[in-house]
């Protein structure tokens, strides 16, 4: 069966407010987390800051994974149309599919990472 609507986002505007989501969120978790931990003090490692960005990277190629992972479980699509990578123009990593899948199909796709 044939989608009869495609849904297309447009990632040149997208992306960059994603960015800034992320980098907003993870300052206010850092910030949390801080104030829970230890309110009455403050210190700075660099090894702790390139750990935690390091294990960032690492869980956004993970995400991705499982999305390729729901894309062959729920979409039943071959591995060859599946497609990975990172877009540092944008500043992206994605995981996507040649194939349209309904709408039910991509809500489990999307998400199983969560």
């Amino acid at each position: 069966m044939s989608p009869t609507r495609i849904i297309e986002l447009k990632m040149d505007t997208l992306a960059p407010k994603i960015l800034w989501f992320h980098v907003v969120l993870i300052v206010l978790f850092a910030i949390t987390y801080h104030f829970f931990n230890s309110p009455w003090s403050f210190h700075f490692s660099l090894s702790a800051t390139f750990l935690f960005v390091v294990g960032y990277f690492i869980l956004i190629v993970v995400h991705e994974l499982f999305h390729l992972i729901g894309f062959v479980l729920f979409g039943k699509v071959p591995i060859s149309s599946l497609n990975y990578g990172i877009n540092l123009k944008l500043g992206i990593a994605y995981a996507t599919t040649g194939q349209p899948l309904q709408n039910h199909t991509m809500r489990k796709v999307l998400l199983l990472p969560f």
